[in-house]
């Protein structure tokens, strides 16, 4: 008669930690990756890499507008991904590996945690954060004339100037009517004025004016009912 083989019960408990998933990833990113693991609870000798230990998903979608040099190399992605992080925003961690093509809490998933959380630190203490040299490059880049759109049209006949208001253009930085001297660029500006509003401005400064918030809708926002940010129309 053959002894019965024990079975693991199916009923354990599962462990509250996930596993921690490397990439050949370059050293940098990896730095990054080790000191965002040693900044997490421990439990049974082993990190708890849980998305509820990670940075909030709006200040990633604020820093990478504000600060998108900073999520450049050191992530360990290439620079189509880099640049795909910088232009989306992200409802969640899990969506960020899966809009960015890498494996959740990967090496450069976590390297991009890191990197928040030593921006946020300087936010809290106070630290003067350089101007990004993406936004200073963007800002310092001359806007292309009319002229010079007419003629590489292929549409127009020489001679014929297309309206500017049918020509593509760039959305201007948007400044913060409180007076603070802030001001947001790029495709999440006035996103990111939002939320500058409700965290920081308002609280400090009071409600807004009827003339502030006139200049908002003059930039086609709109407040919402129920969370008070202003956000696009």
């Amino acid at each position: 008669m053959r002894d019965r083989q024990s079975r693991p019960s199916t009923n354990s408990a599962a462990p509250t930690f996930d596993c921690v998933r490397r990439l050949p990833n370059d050293a940098q990113a990896a730095a990054l990756a080790d000191r965002f693991i040693s900044s997490l609870p421990i439990f049974r000798d082993r990190p708890q890499v849980q998305y509820k230990h990670f940075p909030p998903i709006d200040a990633l979608n604020r820093l990478t507008s504000e600060f998108p040099s900073s999520f450049e190399s050191a992530t360990g992605l290439s620079e189509k991904i880099q640049d795909k992080l910088v232009s989306s925003q992200f409802a969640g961690w899990a969506e960020v590996a899966e809009k960015l093509f890498v494996p959740a809490k990967s090496t450069s998933h976590l390297a991009i945690a890191q990197i928040m959380q030593d921006l946020l630190h300087k936010e809290s203490t106070g630290s003067r954060l350089p101007p990004d040299s993406r936004q200073l490059a963007a800002a310092a880049s001359p806007a292309p004339s009319a002229k010079n759109s007419a003629a590489s049209s292929p549409h127009l006949s020489q001679g014929d100037v297309e309206p500017l208001s049918s020509q593509p253009e760039e959305l201007p930085g948007v400044h913060c009517p409180k007076g603070c001297g802030k001001s947001f660029c790029g495709s999440k500006a006035r996103y990111n004025l939002g939320y500058h509003l409700l965290d920081e401005c308002v609280p400090l400064l009071g409600p807004l004016t009827g003339s502030e918030k006139a200049k908002l809708r003059s930039m086609d926002m709109a407040d919402c009912k129920h969370c008070g940010r202003w956000m696009n129309h």
